[in-house]
């Protein structure tokens, strides 16, 4: 009878440890011309794998989104007008929960700056690694002679000729944190369509 309502306990911890959230999730996916190229996810130490696993594509996405957010900025505080439209807004329900989205759309063309270049990293271990930093973002440098990396154009060229995108493609990544009774998402959105570049971040704390 003892040894009975240990195996009973023992049984009972593993079904709540299996029912307990996993603290880091994430998701990926992948539509090109209306069809599924992957949908996939990991849970807390898998997570790194399946970064990797997509590293160039995340990379390029997130360096082209970075450039076009940064370029629209620029312009916008200078008082001009832009390609680029930049949208953010703030939602927050009486259950304590916060939403912030934020989105560009860009016309993806070849951009020169005069007498500077504009950096971006994506802020994952690669780029860390290579020596360009960790933060994701860009920054404007003087001009050295370099050319300008055109990272909207690269992000397109590598869905055409990795994924073979004709006409459009989504990329879609959602980061899920939990600690105690905190939980956040950050869904990234990357979608190009022809010549245009749209970028959707949704950050949602509760």
């Amino acid at each position: 009878m003892k040894r009975s309502s240990l195996v009973c306990l023992f049984t009972a911890c593993l079904l709540m440890a299996c029912s307990k959230p996993p603290q880091e999730e994430f998701k990926i996916e992948l539509r090109v011309d209306s069809k599924d190229q992957f949908k996939e996810q990991a849970i807390n130490d898998k997570v790194p794998a399946l970064e990797a696993k997509h590293r160039e594509l995340l990379d390029a996405a997130i360096k082209a989104c970075a450039f076009s957010s940064f370029l629209s900025e620029s312009v916008r505080q200078q008082g001009g007008s832009s390609q680029s439209v930049v949208t953010s807004s703030t939602v927050q329900d009486m259950g304590g929960k916060s939403e912030v989205t934020t989105s560009t759309s860009t016309t993806i063309r070849n951009v020169e700056l005069p007498g500077a270049i504009l950096e971006c990293h994506s802020g994952l271990v690669s780029d860390a690694q290579s020596g360009q930093g960790k933060d994701e973002g860009c920054r404007l440098k003087d001009a050295d002679g370099s050319t300008q990396v055109q990272y909207p154009l690269l992000l397109q060229s590598l869905l055409q000729s990795r994924h073979g995108m004709k006409q459009n493609a989504i990329l879609t990544q959602e980061s899920i944190s939990r600690e105690k009774k905190f939980e956040s998402s950050l869904k990234s959105t990357v979608a190009v369509s022809g010549d245009t570049l749209s970028c959707t971040k949704e950050l949602v704390t509760k």
